[in-house]
C-alpha cells in the first residue's frame, strides 16, 4: 500500500511539490490481497494515467479515516490517535501498512481477524478501534508508534 503517486525523488511525504502533485486527498494503491479488500462499498478507482484502468486505488481519507486509530503518537494509547486531525499529513499508507501487517501479528485473543469481510467502512473502523483497544499502551509494539 502506497500513494499511486510516488515519492520518486526521495523528498519526503510533506514536500511541498510532492503534495500538489498528489492533490488534496491523495489516492493510495491497494495491493490484491490486502485488508482494504474485505470492506464492501470502498470507493476503489483507476489511476489516472495508469497504462491498465484497474479500479486498485482508494483516497488517503479512507484510509485514514479507517486506520486512524490503530496510530499512537509518542506511545500514548493507540486509540486515541485518530482524534488529533493534524496527523493525516503525518502518517504515510506505509506506516499504515506497517501497523496493519503487526495487528495481524497478535497474540490470538489480541490481533486483528484476517478472515473478517466487513459490511462498510464504518464496520472496519469499528473493527480497528476495537483492535487498538485490546492493544496494551504501555507495550506498544513499534510498528503502531509514531513520533513526532
Amino acid at each position: 500500500m502506497d500513494f499511486a503517486v510516488p515519492d520518486l525523488a526521495g523528498v519526503g511525504p510533506a514536500d511541498p511539490a510532492l503534495l500538489r502533485s498528489r492533490g488534496a486527498d491523495p489516492l493510495v494503491e491497494i495491493p490484491t490481497a490486502h485488508f482494504f479488500r474485505t470492506v464492501s462499498g470502498l470507493p476503489f478507482q483507476p489511476i489516472p494515467g495508469a497504462l491498465s484502468p484497474v479500479s486498485n486505488a482508494i483516497p488517503y481519507s479512507v484510509v485514514e479515516s479507517i486506520l486512524g486509530s490503530i496510530i499512537a503518537v509518542d506511545k500514548t494509547a493507540a486509540a486515541g490517535a485518530h482524534d488529533c486531525p493534524l496527523l493525516n499529513t503525518l502518517i504515510t499508507p506505509s506506516k499504515f501498512e506497517a501497523a496493519l501487517s503487526q495487528a495481524y501479528l497478535e497474540p490470538p485473543n489480541i490481533k486483528l481477524d484476517a478472515t473478517i469481510r466487513y459490511t462498510s467502512l464504518s464496520a472496519a473502523a469499528a473493527a480497528i478501534r476495537e483492535f487498538a483497544c485490546r492493544l496494551d499502551p504501555a507495550a506498544l509494539h513499534p510498528a503502531y508508534v509514531l513520533d513526532v
